[in-house]
C-alpha cells in the first residue's frame, strides 16, 4: 500500500466510494493469481488517482470487451455470462456520478484499474 505523506481531501460520497473500491479488490482476489498481493497506491496529481493492481493478466477478449464498457458514455452492463460480472459496470456508474474516470492497464502479468477523482 502507498499513500501519500499527506491527507488528501475529495469531495465524494464515502459509502460509495467504498463499494467501488471493495468491488475493485475484490475482482483482484476472485481473478488474480492466488496467493499474490493486491496493491493500492493513492497519489495526488491534478487529481487524485487511486490504484488497485493485482498479478495476473486478463484475457485479451474480456480486457477489450472491458476497456469497452469503460469507454463507452452508455450505462450498459458488462455481460456477466462472459465471466466479466456487472461489478465492474457498478464501479463506472459510481465514478462517472462524480465526475471521475475509470481505467484499466495490463503490463507485465498485473491488472491496474485507475480511478481519477477530480478535488
Amino acid at each position: 500500500m502507498k499513500m501519500p505523506d499527506q491527507l488528501i481531501f475529495v469531495k465524494v460520497d464515502p459509502i460509495l466510494i467504498e463499494q467501488a473500491l471493495f468491488n475493485l479488490i475484490e475482482n483482484g482476489v476472485r481473478h488474480g493469481t492466488a496467493d499474490t498481493p493486491i496493491f493500492l497506491r493513492v497519489s495526488q496529481e491534478q487529481e487524485v488517482v487511486i490504484e488497485i493492481e493485482n498479478q495476473g493478466e486478463i484475457p485479451l477478449g474480456q480486457y477489450q470487451k472491458i476497456q469497452a464498457n469503460l469507454t463507452n458514455d452508455t450505462e450498459v452492463p458488462v455481460d456477466s455470462k462472459n465471466g466479466l460480472g456487472i461489478g465492474l459496470s457498478i464501479v463506472k456508474t459510481i465514478i462517472h456520478a462524480h465526475e471521475g474516470k475509470l481505467a484499466i492497464e495490463t503490463k507485465a502479468g498485473s491488472t491496474i484499474f485507475r480511478i481519477y477523482l477530480k478535488q
